[in-house]
């Protein structure tokens, strides 16, 4: 009983932290961060997106071609999100999690469309699985943004976003034996011609290209 106690008093600060984190952001931003349209469909995400893409074509923003090349990438994603079992899992671009986004992908892979466009044409594999998911990421980030798209709550993590984990750095042994020996260099430059020699050695021997030593003393050259 005592454990319920805290847990209810726990939960009702946490509650009232949040209702005043709500309430400064209405006083100052006007808004809840909560959207307008929370069971937004994936359909009229997709046409609010290129609306607003027509708009900035109109604007000058962007090439009146990247609207089309748009519009048939997330042709893929509205098929995918047509099908039974994904309505029922994902109705609203706000439930996606990382199962919609391995299934879209799984589903991309799979997919085999016309090689020129045509539906009369025979079929192949696709081949543009990773443009079609960086425009959805592009999708999500634009309905997130509340000065943008704004259709997404506040603190929605969208399964598209790439990892934002870095590799770790390496740390190289400074008495270890090097990548490239000396044999090797002598080799490689042997067999240069002299074009190649021009090029490579500035490179492998200072780290520049053969442009970059011009470029640090044009002043100086006639």
């Amino acid at each position: 009983l005592e454990f319920r106690r805290v847990l209810f008093r726990s939960d009702l600060l946490a509650v009232l932290v949040r209702a005043r984190q709500v309430d400064d952001r209405i006083t100052a931003l006007r808004t809840s961060g909560v959207p307008k349209s929370p069971r937004i469909s994936h359909h009229d995400l997709v046409e609010r997106y290129l609306d607003d893409l027509r708009r900035r074509a109109n604007a000058g923003e962007i090439d009146p071609a990247t609207v089309e090349r748009y519009r048939a990438a997330l042709g893929h994603y509205e098929t995918f999100c047509s099908e039974p079992d994904i309505k029922r899992l994902h109705p609203a671009p706000s439930r996606v999690n990382r199962d919609f986004q391995l299934s879209f992908s799984a589903f991309l892979a799979a997919r085999e469309v016309a090689g020129n466009g045509r539906a009369s044409a025979s079929v192949r594999p696709m081949r543009s699985q990773r443009y079609v998911l960086d425009v959805l990421r592009g999708v999500y980030e634009w309905a997130l943004d509340p000065e943008r798209g704004g259709l997404l709550p506040e603190g929605f993590r969208s399964p598209f976003l790439k990892a934002g984990a870095k590799a770790r750095p390496h740390h190289e042994d400074p008495l270890a034996e090097p990548d490239v020996t000396n044999s090797m260099a002598n080799d490689y430059i042997n067999a240069c011609d002299l074009y190649q020699l021009r090029v490579f050695v500035p490179l492998l021997f200072f780290g520049l290209r053969a442009s970059e030593p011009c470029t640090l003393f044009a002043e100086h050259l006639t």
